[in-house]
């Protein structure tokens, strides 16, 4: 996400999230992030091929065709499709909230505070049958069948985080040929919601929508005590600092980089803020997210011991209740029951989730006055344990016009681990912005099998 603003040189503070070395070498004296919102929501099973594109939907163009008698949209359940070619099911969410921060020049050392929420939900290795009996089970008209499934290898993640950060940058260097930065930010974790499940062997099989019966092999389950989906999304939605009553977990986190512009008579000037656009080439490399996240007493963990069946009826008026209440009391319920089956057995070992680690090298090179061509790549590292959020690694090219009072960009990228290619669009008005890293699919009827948008409000002072 954020293609588009992190490689504009007017994207002050929110360089952090690229290089904190970047913001050693900003254009202005100051920076502050008001607001910014992201969230990508990708699969590879699911699409929706509507008779027509996005830009119809929000323009309010769509076809009367395509529409009931009061004039809203006649959704087509038939417009949902299945890759059946797919043997393994995989599936994202992200979300990410940038909250107030602030950037300040002292000579040649820049300190920086920022606050951010991002929340992550992955589904992978899931089965088509497993999934196919769910949308059936979703979809009342349909029939459902006995069936038998198994999604051996299947994991389910969710994680939320509030992170705080001190981020200090000093340019080494201040020639007219060379600009040199070192940066770094400590960050403190404070965890929102985490679940895990992780399948090793598990069979499934139901009775229509009658009841489902688990069978053979282990399952390994963690998650935090506060109701679950408000959790996960909890900042993210509101923009608001958790309550200490929120917090399930804490940890450490860091980032560390170098940046350098190369050019020729660059200014040196370091009273009021310099116009740095005036190298011909921007070079950086950081290593992101370096830490950790630990869910101690809020925390349960269960292992789901396969060798003693357990069947739950889908009918049954205690099971139905829960469902009803939400998805905290139906988990709960599902504990519940496993427990009295003596399929469950309490664990004692603590969650402990890796940060979404990455290298991250950038390139900008200045083709003429405001025109600019950047490069961005992206790549995932795991460092630590098995529990970690898994960042989507990337490459992106970024054609730019910029201005103080205007901007527009076109990143070119290679995204989800290069699977998928998007051209994209990044639009700012001073200190408005709007983007996306996938513009096509917007402007063309086409397969949705995901979404990606961004938007926020941030200012350079000199």
């Amino acid at each position: 996400m954020f293609f588009g603003l992190q490689g504009s040189n007017f994207s002050g503070i929110n360089s952090i999230y690229t290089n904190p070395a970047l913001v050693g070498l900003m254009p202005s004296k100051r920076s502050a992030n008001i607001s910014a919102v992201g969230f990508d929501i990708s699969n590879n099973y699911l699409s929706l091929e509507a008779p027509f594109s996005l830009w119809n939907l929000a323009t309010g163009s769509v076809g009367d065709e395509y529409r009931d008698i009061d004039g809203n949209i006649a959704w087509d359940k038939n417009w949902l499709k299945t890759d059946n070619s797919v043997d393994a099911i995989s599936g994202a969410m992200n979300l990410e909230y940038r909250g107030p921060s602030y950037a300040n020049t002292y000579g040649r050392l820049v300190w920086a505070t920022a606050t951010r929420t991002r929340s992550n939900f992955t589904i992978s290795q899931m089965s088509p049958e497993m999934a196919g009996w769910l949308i059936k089970l979703l979809d009342t008209s349909a029939p459902l069948d006995i069936a038998e499934f198994a999604s051996n290898s299947m994991d389910i993640n969710a994680n939320s985080y509030q992170e705080i950060s001190a981020v200090l940058s000093y340019r080494v260097v201040n020639s007219k040929s060379l600009r040199l930065s070192l940066g770094g930010a400590l960050k403190g974790i404070l965890g929102l919601g985490s679940l895990s499940l992780q399948n090793t062997g598990v069979n499934f099989s139901v009775d229509g929508a009658s009841s489902i019966r688990l069978e053979s092999g282990t399952m390994n389950l963690s998650y935090t005590d506060n109701r679950l989906l408000n959790q996960i999304f909890k900042g993210v939605i509101s923009g608001s600092l958790p309550n200490l009553g929120s917090i399930c977990g804490f940890g450490l986190g860091f980032d560390a980089g170098i940046a350098m512009e190369i050019g020729n008579n660059m200014s040196t000037d370091l009273k009021n803020g310099v116009n740095s656009k005036d190298y011909k080439l921007k070079v950086g490399i950081a290593l992101l997210d370096i830490g950790d996240v630990t869910y101690n007493n809020s925390n349960k963990n269960y292992i789901i011991d396969g060798t003693i069946p357990v069947e739950m009826s889908l009918i049954d008026p205690e099971f139905i209740a829960a469902t009803a209440e939400g998805s905290d009391a139906l988990l709960n319920y599902t504990i519940d029951y496993a427990r009295k089956s003596g399929a469950l057995k309490e664990s004692s070992v603590k969650t402990t989730v890796s940060l979404p680690s990455s290298l991250q090298i950038q390139a900008d090179y200045k083709v003429w006055k405001n025109i600019f061509v950047g490069m961005l790549w992206q790549q995932r590292v795991q460092l630590q344990g098995e529990n970690t959020w898994l960042k989507n690694s990337s490459m992106v090219l970024v054609p730019r016009f910029e201005h103080k009072w205007f901007e527009l960009s076109m990143p070119i990228s290679s995204f989800h681990n290069y699977k998928e290619f998007g051209l994209g669009s990044f639009i700012r008005i001073h200190s408005l912005y709007f983007g996306t890293d996938n513009i096509l699919s917007a402007f063309r009827i086409s397969k949705y099998s995901g979404i990606n948008l961004y938007m926020g409000i941030s200012t350079n002072i000199n």
